[in-house]
């Protein structure tokens, strides 16, 4: 179910794609990657109060994933939630002391 929300979205069908992430998420109650893809794919719809909910809860779900601590990290500071970006982004970096990515958006949200 993951890959055909995947496909839906490559194919800018938002609807079906959203749809399919939330057959997926259901499908998979503790899958973590199914709601950080549906939460982009609600943020890309507009809809910001549901997209981060979705991304703290896959990270709720394997909370040291790299991939989930960055990406909400991300969408955080796009909310203008600078303190949750910084406290996630040293999570990653206190993880993955190498983290480029993390280290580059870290600097960008101090400035």
């Amino acid at each position: 179910m993951l890959g055909m929300a995947q496909l839906k979205l490559k194919n800018l069908d938002h609807a079906s794609a959203l749809e399919w992430f939330a057959k997926a998420a259901a499908a998979d109650p503790k899958g973590a990657a199914a709601r950080l893809h549906w939460g982009m794919a609600l943020w890309e719809s507009g809809d910001r109060e549901s997209a981060l909910r979705e991304m703290r809860r896959a990270l709720e779900l394997r909370p040291q994933w790299i991939v989930a601590l960055y990406t909400l990290a991300y969408y955080e500071h796009l909310a203008g939630n600078a303190d949750r970006a910084v406290i996630l982004l040293e999570q990653a970096l206190a993880l993955r002391p190498g983290f480029e990515d993390a280290g580059l958006l870290l600097q960008e949200i101090r400035k």
